[in-house]
């Protein structure tokens, strides 16, 4: 697993749930400048916080250690889009 794949889902996750840097730095018992590192691939994740912050978003842990790609699927006016993000 790379710290880049980890930090790029980490983003997106945050994005989508609506979660801030200070949410997630409560979360895992960090400071907010240990959250911005994680987002910004300046530091590679301990296994725990890796644990908590996949069971927080309810995916494996293997989301956030592979580099396959990651679909969102929307409902627009009935119709159903799919974007790779």
């Amino acid at each position: 697993m790379t710290t880049r794949i980890f930090a790029k889902k980490l983003r997106l996750m945050m994005a989508i749930n609506g979660d801030s840097n200070v949410d997630m730095a409560c979360l895992l018992g960090v400071t907010n400048s240990r959250v911005t590192n994680l987002r910004c691939a300046a530091t590679h994740p301990k296994d725990i916080e890796m644990k908590l912050i996949a069971e927080y978003y309810e995916v494996p842990l293997e989301f956030f250690t592979n580099d396959s790609p990651v679909y969102i699927t929307m409902l627009i006016n009935g119709s159903e889009f799919r974007k790779e993000v």
